[in-house]
């Protein structure tokens, strides 16, 4: 069960570039770097397993004064379908 995430609620105008950085490492590479680091370990003995991956409401809809979070939680969703 992997789930990492914050946001910074702000309109799009009032986020820096290391806003938007900081989400995308936290709520979308967090979770690479996890399953990366487990995925190996589920997979070499044969039994598998399963991943769960906790997204966000943001994650299905754009929401105003998060468009630094909604497309982290944007990608989560499109990193789960690919495994």
């Amino acid at each position: 069960f992997n789930c990492a995430g914050y946001s910074i609620p702000l309109a799009f105008e009032d986020l820096t570039p290391s806003n938007f950085r900081s989400q995308v490492d936290v709520n979308y590479l967090g979770s690479v770097h996890v399953v990366k680091a487990f995925l190996p370990h589920m997979t070499q003995n044969g039994i598998g397993g399963n991943i769960i991956l906790t997204s966000s409401m943001s994650g299905q809809t754009g929401t105003y004064g998060y468009s630094g979070y909604s497309p982290t939680k944007f990608a989560l969703r499109g990193f789960a379908e690919c495994l």
